[in-house]
C-alpha cells in the first residue's frame, strides 16, 4: 500500500513541475539575494540606480539616492529555457515610498540568463519590465507567453505559450539572441556591429562626456589583460544621442583608445532595451547569447 502511495506522490509532483495537459508550465522561483540584502518589500526607488527612474514629486533627496545607488534587489527568480530561449524571470514586490505594504504591487522582470546583479532599469518604462496583472503577456524573441499563475508566497509561477497574441498588450518582452547591432560609423554612415566567431563581445555605451573616463579606464585595463584573453575578447564603444562630434573623436585620439568607436543610429535601440544611465555595457557570450544588458563598468571583469 505504501508503495502505491509513494508512486502516486511521485506522479503528482512530476505533473506539477512539468508541462501540464493545457500546456502550462509550473516554475519554482528561488530567492536571489545579493549583498547588501535589502528588505523583501522595497521602495520603488531603492531597487534601481540613480538616473534610472525617479517619479515626479517623489520628494527623494540626493542623499537618499546616493545611499541606495549600489543596492541590488532581493527577488524571487528562476533561470529557465523556453523553446530554446534562455532567460531569467524575476518577480518583485515593490511599493512607492511611504506607502503601506498593502499598496505594493508585483513587477515581472525579464533578464539575461543568470544575471542576478544587473539593476532594474526602469527608464521610460523599458519593454523588459512590466506590471503583473490578471492578463500578463510576455514576449521572448518571437514567441508569446501568458503568466497564468503567481502564488501568494511568490515561490512559483505558471507560464504557458500562446499561439496567437497579435491583439493582446505585451507586459514585458526580451530579446536574448544577439543580432548585428545597427549603428553609425565615425563618418555617420550606417553599419553593424557583428560578433566575431569564438569571441565574447562587449558593447560599451556612453553619452559623451558622461562615461568618457570610465571608457578610458576600461581600455587601460583591457591592455593589461593577458594576450590570450585579449584575443578572445571583442570590444566596441557606442556613443548615444550625439552623432560623430569632433570632441569625441579627439578624446579617443588624444588618449590613444584603441576600441572601435560607433554612434547610435535611428534603429540602434529598436530591438534592444537600451538604458538611460551611462556608462554601461552589453555582453554577448561565444554562443551569441546576451548575458548582460546593463552591466556596470566595474563588473567587466578585466
Amino acid at each position: 500500500m505504501h508503495h502505491y502511495f509513494l508512486l502516486f506522490c511521485l506522479v503528482f509532483l512530476s505533473a506539477c513541475f512539468n508541462d501540464s495537459a493545457d500546456g502550462s508550465r509550473l516554475i519554482p522561483l528561488s530567492d536571489v539575494v545579493s549583498s547588501p540584502a535589502p528588505d523583501p518589500y522595497q521602495p520603488l526607488d531603492k531597487i534601481i540606480r540613480r538616473g534610472d527612474f525617479v517619479k515626479e514629486k517623489s520628494g527623494l533627496s540626493e542623499a537618499y539616492l546616493d545611499e541606495v545607488l549600489h543596492n541590488r534587489i532581493r527577488r524571487p527568480a528562476a533561470n529557465l529555457v523556453l523553446n530554446g530561449d534562455s532567460l531569467q524571470v524575476c518577480i518583485s514586490s515593490v511599493g512607492a515610498p511611504g506607502e503601506e505594504w498593502a499598496a505594493s504591487h508585483d513587477l515581472i522582470y525579464l533578464n539575461a540568463w543568470g544575471d542576478t546583479l544587473s539593476p532594474l532599469a526602469m527608464s521610460l518604462g523599458p519593454d523588459h519590465l512590466g506590471m503583473v496583472s490578471p492578463q500578463t503577456i510576455l514576449k521572448i524573441n518571437r514567441r508569446t507567453y501568458l503568466l497564468n499563475m503567481l502564488d501568494e508566497s511568490r515561490s512559483h509561477i505558471g507560464i504557458s505559450e500562446l499561439e496567437d497574441a497579435r491583439d493582446l498588450p505585451v507586459a514585458a518582452s526580451l530579446t536574448t539572441r544577439y543580432k548585428k547591432l545597427s549603428v553609425l560609423d565615425t563618418n555617420d554612415e550606417p553599419t553593424r556591429i557583428s560578433r566575431m566567431p569564438d569571441k565574447e563581445l562587449f558593447v560599451l555605451f556612453m553619452n559623451f562626456p558622461e562615461g568618457a573616463e570610465e571608457i578610458l579606464t576600461a581600455y587601460r585595463k583591457f591592455t593589461e589583460l593577458p594576450i590570450r584573453k585579449q584575443e578572445k575578447t571583442q570590444v566596441a564603444v557606442v556613443n548615444r544621442y550625439t552623432r560623430a562630434p569632433a570632441e569625441i573623436k579627439a578624446f579617443f585620439l588624444d588618449n590613444e583608445i584603441g576600441f572601435p568607436l560607433y554612434f547610435e543610429g535611428p534603429v540602434t535601440c529598436a530591438n534592444l532595451p537600451c538604458h538611460e544611465r551611462f556608462p554601461y555595457f552589453l555582453k554577448v557570450n561565444t554562443a551569441g547569447r546576451i548575458t548582460d544588458y546593463y552591466g556596470w563598468m566595474e563588473e567587466l571583469g578585466w
